[in-house]
Order: structure tokens, then sequence, then C-alpha cells
């Protein structure tokens, strides 16, 4: 199975930082890139994984994804 690989930060705790604060329920240092790794049949799936455990709803955005 293929591996992508996804660059991804929160844009809400990223916006928080900017102002000198904190999120309240997610940790800051996802104010910065973080590179994760996920094993999907095509890109799309990937997508999908990933907006499950990073969902939009919550900031995070999945500023890129390609294959590892």
């Amino acid at each position: 199975m293929p591996t992508y690989e996804a660059a991804i930060y929160n844009k809400d705790v990223k916006e928080a930082r900017a102002r000198g604060e904190s999120h309240p329920r997610i940790a800051d240092e996802w104010g910065s890139v973080h590179f994760i790794e996920v094993d999907a049949m095509n890109e799309n799936m990937a997508r999908a994984k990933l907006a499950r455990d990073y969902p939009e709803s919550d900031g995070f955005v999945v500023d890129e994804l390609n294959p590892a």
C-alpha cells in the first residue's frame, strides 16, 4: 500500500500564538507544520484518513500531501 506524507498545521493554534495566546484544547506545537505519514490506496483515501484524525472543523489544514 502506498505511503503519503502530509504537511499539517492548525490554523486556530497559529492564530492564537500570533496573538500571544494558547489554544484552549490543542497544543501550541500545532501552530507549526507537522509531517504525518499515512498509508492509503490513493490520495483521496489518504485525505479521508487524515480528515478523521485531523478534522478541518477543529482548525487543521493539510498544507501538502505527497507520495512518500
